[in-house]
This record gives structure tokens, C-alpha cells and sequence, in this order.
């Protein structure tokens, strides 16, 4: 009887030291192997719909997109019977937009807009809301990935921000990021949905992006909300043109 006990305890041990390290190897081997399925481009066109809210506004318009992928975004805000009432152009470096209704031009630098909101935003960013890839890589040395019923949840960390990822498990892509700023209430999320096949690619066509944030002089809670809506895309293989004309009433920031 000891000897039938003492073979079930250690048939028991084995089994369960077995289990454990099968669990280790496969999340090994999930961050080893895990990657998010990116829209791959070099340009990009859409036509749609853009929204924003505001504590002061809310505006919808009509949008023409042009972009080059890492390098530029171009925006043809188009309110009422496609005439076109402003136009931005998006760099690394800076937002430019021309105001035809007021006949002005504002030049923003991303430095002197990540003031204003109190959140550090770029082009990637920016990128990111549009098409739905990752504004940050995934290392998978230190990004923590985890396998739930419908999601990865991927934990990313840069500087003082920590960023948790939804990646559908039916086709890889991104559907929501939650970005969080340590000792603050500073927070950015982006979700993406209504997904369709473009040129052999999945691309969501409804992408939301809201910014909750206090001003840093009066410490007021603010939240700044943007919609896009494609009604269509396409990856042109050809370089596309972002026209730009200067106006002479310049405002910049």
C-alpha cells in the first residue's frame, strides 16, 4: 500500500514539474516567435470621413488622405459640397495647416503642441490612428505577452508611459492600445474596428482616438476626441504628390 502511494505522489509531481515547464516553453516560444500583423506600404490613399470633439467644439468633415509611410501625411479637409476648407501637412517634425476660410496658416512644432495637450504625440502617433499599426515595436525581449480567449495582450514600456495592446487572435491586427503616463491621469486610447482586405492586406476602416488630459497651468481635465471613417483605401505603388502652398500670414507656434 506505502509503495502504491508513494508511486502516485511521485507520478503526480512528475507530471505537475512536466506541466510547468511545457508552460514556460510555450510562453517562451510565444515571445519568441509572436508579431503583429502591420499594414506593410510605402503609400497610402483614402477617402472618408474625419470627426473632432473638443471641449469647446465638435466639427465632421469630409477627408482626403495622402501618405508616405514614416515620412509625411497629407489631410484635404473637404465640410460641405467638396470644397476644400483647410489642409494639413503632418512631418516628423512639425503640423502645418492653411485655413482657406480665414486665409491663414498656422505652423505647429510637435514640441509646442505636446505643451498644449501635456502628452508627448508625433507623427507615429498620428500614423498609427490612420492605419492601425503599432506606434511602438515590439521587442520581444521586454514586451510582456500574454494569450486570452479572444486577445494577446501585449505590455509595452517607453520612458514613463506604459502601453497595453490588443491584437485580435483571429488575424493579428490591432484593435486597441491604452496608453497610460506615470503619476498623472494622461491617457491615450486608440481602437480599431470594421476590418476589410486591401490589396491582400487587413486594414480597419473606422479608427478612434481619444486623448484625456490636464492642463499643466490650470489643471483642468480635458479630453480631445478624433474619429476616421474610410469609406475607401488604396496602396498605390507609384509616389504620390503633397501640394502645399504657403500663405504669407503665417502663424507659428
Amino acid at each position: 500500500m506505502k509503495n502504491f502511494l508513494l508511486y502516485w505522489v511521485l507520478l503526480i509531481t512528475v507530471s505537475i514539474s512536466a506541466c510547468g515547464k511545457k508552460n514556460i516553453a510555450a510562453k517562451k516560444k510565444l515571445n519568441e516567435e509572436f508579431k503583429v500583423a502591420e499594414l506593410d506600404f510605402d503609400y497610402l490613399t483614402s477617402r472618408g470621413k474625419i470627426t473632432y470633439k473638443d471641449p469647446t467644439q465638435e466639427v465632421s468633415s469630409s477627408v482626403d488622405i495622402r501618405m508616405k509611410k514614416d515620412s509625411i501625411i497629407w489631410m484635404s479637409i473637404k465640410p460641405m459640397l467638396g470644397i476644400e476648407a483647410a489642409r494639413l501637412v503632418i512631418t516628423k517634425d512639425s503640423v502645418m495647416m492653411i485655413d482657406r476660410l480665414n486665409k491663414t496658416m498656422v505652423l505647429l512644432s510637435f514640441d509646442s503642441l505636446n505643451r498644449k495637450v501635456n502628452f508627448p504625440l508625433d507623427l507615429k502617433i498620428v500614423e498609427a490612428l490612420i492605419i492601425g499599426n503599432l506606434p511602438v515595436k515590439v521587442d520581444n525581449k521586454r514586451t510582456k505577452i500574454v494569450m486570452e480567449s479572444e486577445h494577446f495582450k501585449l505590455r509595452q514600456r517607453q520612458g514613463d508611459f506604459d502601453m497595453v495592446s490588443l491584437v485580435s487572435r483571429e488575424h493579428y491586427k490591432l484593435e486597441r492600445i491604452d496608453v497610460e503616463q506615470d503619476n498623472t491621469s494622461n491617457e491615450l486610447i486608440l481602437k480599431y474596428e470594421d476590418f476589410k482586405v486591401v490589396r491582400e492586406q487587413i486594414v480597419p476602416f473606422i479608427s478612434t482616438a481619444i486623448l484625456n488630459y490636464k492642463d499643466k497651468v490650470t489643471k483642468v481635465g480635458n479630453q480631445i476626441e478624433v474619429n476616421v471613417f474610410h469609406n475607401k483605401i488604396d496602396l498605390p505603388k507609384e509616389p504620390l504628390t503633397f501640394p502645399f502652398q504657403k500663405l504669407n500670414n503665417l502663424r507659428g507656434n
